[in-house]
């Protein structure tokens, strides 16, 4: 019996084993759960503390176990803390041996203090949690300590920030024809914090069922301050086959917050489009959009929707203030029949007008016809056009110097301004001056700037060398750059560049004779000047009787005339005379040049006054001189005269 009963035993306690190898084996399995995120929600640019709640629904102890929120950055949140939080003590209270323990079905809440990224788009993204632990389990058949990890995710909404926030408050009128073209307007309001820049909005409708009219499609703010509304009007045009019925738009925001940081928002309004009463001959004008001082083809399109043929159609078109001018005679067009359902397209060439105000105009057509029973029926037709604002400059360019020096090498220097609301980027700038008549020096002749802002101004300097042919030389300067949407624009530009500088004048002291004094004018420059006008200013020691300027016309280099003035000296000692010259240079700008004249004689050392004086002495001996140079041969005439008659006598 002793040894039955002891087998006995040792069967139950295999079969014991055996039975509860399943149940050791599966003790091996700690998992968690995340119960609770809180809050679920944070705002843009925002701190909190975010709360997860996590459960052991596994089958056996978790210890040591540690946690950490997005451990590999990629989420749109930062810690402002520690990322990483490690459990020290046995979770619930329970006593027990092992560091940080988590038991079987116990809660752990842990707090994080997060940010949302100030830039992060609103919208619910999932942030990863990753759990570490220890557990106790089967490793090759021997119960051991293992390591275990497991990602969990927490659902986060990030909302925009209320400091900045736009919103579509009205879309004005809410319903439109079939084939109806007109202005839709939508008014944007700021109802956030702060104010906003650099304010980009866009539309479309599913199948173009309603579209902006071309240059139309996108329209910018520079800024919207908080509280304010700006109403955006859009040349529209509706599909004559969109179906009747409600659309959907889909409207697009980028705009930039008080940080510089870009957001990002789309909205989806309503839109109604009602059924059109058609008429027997219609009229409509395709898409267009026109720019002052640009010639422009218009494309009218007639349709006959009466079921028979239509005669004599004549066809005229105006705008208010005569914002086209067409270009012939072709403000009429005469069609001699239209068949039914027949269609005609008529290209109108015309010219927007220099004056043209840019946004929505009116053209209005009126048409007379003849239906299939001679009946003489009119009808009139108004169509929109949109005028665009001509293309404006951003980037102002300004050289300096404009002349140059044969042979020399000289510094010019490049002023570039932004003239625009927005910074513009990567400027380029490539410049080449004909025939290469003036080349750089070591730099080259392409320039660059990374960026500049609106209303500021940037200055390079280059140093060139002029070639040694005198003349004016055009200077090609081609900039482009990068608005702040992206968009490339290219300008080019050319100036005059002046090789030999311009005119130049020498003045001297000629003659002076009684109270007239005479000056040699003289163009020592290099190039000829026209209109030449010599002056005497007005100036402390000189006076002039009568005119005080002179006209001596044009002076080719190295030319020269003579002016005349009446000058009357103040006083026994005087300094220099001054004589003013001025001309019109090739370059066609007025200028002048003045010049100090020594008013002694040369190869006198008296004044000017004693000058005079002497002058007229030495005037009077030439004139005895003369006098008795004159007597002698009258005295030797008469002594000839005398023995001719003698010898007559005899």
């Amino acid at each position: 019996m002793d040894v039955n009963k002891k087998g006995m035993w040792i069967i139950t306690l295999f079969l014991a084993v055996f039975a509860l190898a399943p149940a050791i084996a599966g003790a091996t399995q700690a998992e968690f759960y995340l119960m609770d995120a809180s809050p679920s929600q944070i705002v843009a640019g925002e701190t909190m503390s975010l709360n997860l709640t996590l459960k052991n629904l596994g089958t056996t102890q978790a210890t040591r176990v540690g946690v950490s929120l997005d451990p590999n950055d990629t989420a749109p949140i930062d810690s402002v803390g520690p990322i990483k939080i490690q459990i020290e003590e046995a979770a619930g209270g329970y006593p027990s041996s092992s560091f940080g323990a988590v038991n079987q079905a116990e809660e752990i809440t842990l707090t994080f203090r997060v940010m949302a990224k100030a830039n992060a788009s609103a919208g619910t993204y999932n942030i990863p949690v990753l759990l570490e632990w220890d557990e106790m389990g089967l490793v090759s058949g021997t119960l051991d300590q293992i390591s275990r990890t497991q990602t969990l995710y927490a659902g986060i909404t990030i909302l925009d920030s209320p400091f900045a926030n736009l919103d579509i408050e009205n879309i004005e009128p809410n319903a439109f024809s079939q084939g109806e073209q007109g202005t839709m307007t939508i008014t944007l309001l700021n109802n956030g914090l702060e104010d906003v820049e650099n304010i980009a909005l866009s539309w479309s409708s599913a199948g173009d069922a309603i579209k902006p009219l071309k240059g139309t499609e996108k329209s910018f703010i520079s800024q919207l301050q908080k509280g304010a509304e700006v109403e955006i009007p859009f040349s529209v045009i509706v599909s004559q086959n969109a179906s009747a019925g409600i659309h959907t738009l889909t409207i697009d925001l980028t705009y930039y917050d008080s940080n510089g940081n870009r957001k990002t928002a789309s909205f989806s309004p309503s839109i109604n489009i009602l059924s059109k009463t058609r008429q027997e001959v219609d009229v409509a004008l395709a898409p267009v959009s026109v720019t002052p001082r640009e010639q422009t083809t218009l494309n009218l399109n007639v349709f006959n929707n009466d079921p028979d043929i239509v005669h004599g159609l004549v066809l005229t078109w105006s705008t208010p203030d005569n914002v086209l001018t067409p270009l012939g005679s072709k403000d009429g067009v005469y069609i001699e029949e239209l068949a039914p359902s027949g269609e005609i397209e008529i290209p109108l060439d015309v010219i927007a007008n220099k004056n043209a105000t840019p946004g929505v105009h009116t053209l209005t057509t009126d048409l007379t016809y003849y239906d299939s029973f001679g009946n003489l029926k009119s009808s009139s037709y108004s169509s929109v056009f949109n005028v665009q604002r001509e293309p404006a400059n951003e980037l102002s360019v300004a050289l300096s110097p404009i002349s140059l020096s044969p042979g020399e090498t000289s510094e010019i220097k490049f002023e570039i301004s932004n003239l625009g609301p927005s910074t513009v980027e990567d400027i380029a700038i490539v410049w080449t001056a004909g025939d290469n008549a003036i080349l750089p020096v070591k730099k080259g002749n392409k320039l660059s700037l990374k960026q500049l802002d609106a209303g500021a101004t940037a200055e390079i300097s280059v140093n060139v060398l002029a070639g040694a042919s005198y003349g004016v030389y055009p200077l090609t300067v081609e900039v482009s750059y990068y608005d702040m949407f992206d968009s490339k624009h290219s300008n080019t530009l050319v100036f005059g560049a002046e090789i030999g500088g311009g005119a130049d004048f020498q003045v001297g002291l000629q003659q002076s004779t009684g109270t007239s004094t005479s000056f040699s004018i003289g163009n020592i420059g290099v190039n000829p000047a026209t209109s030449v006008v010599a002056s005497v200013p007005k100036q402390e020691g000189y006076t002039v009787s009568g005119p005080s300027e002179t006209f001596l016309g044009n002076l080719e280099p190295g030319d020269f005339s003579v002016a005349s003035f009446e000058i009357i000296p103040r006083g026994p000692s005087q300094d220099g005379l001054q004589i003013e010259v001025s001309y019109t240079g090739t370059n066609g700008a007025r200028q002048s040049v003045t010049s100090v004249v020594n008013m002694a004689m040369p190869g006198n050392r008296s004044t000017f006054g004693q000058n005079r004086q002497n002058k007229a002495a030495g005037n009077g001996g030439t004139n005895y001189i003369q006098l008795g140079l004159g007597a002698l041969a009258t005295i030797a005439l008469l002594i000839i005269l005398g023995k001719f008659i003698g010898r007559r006598k005899k």
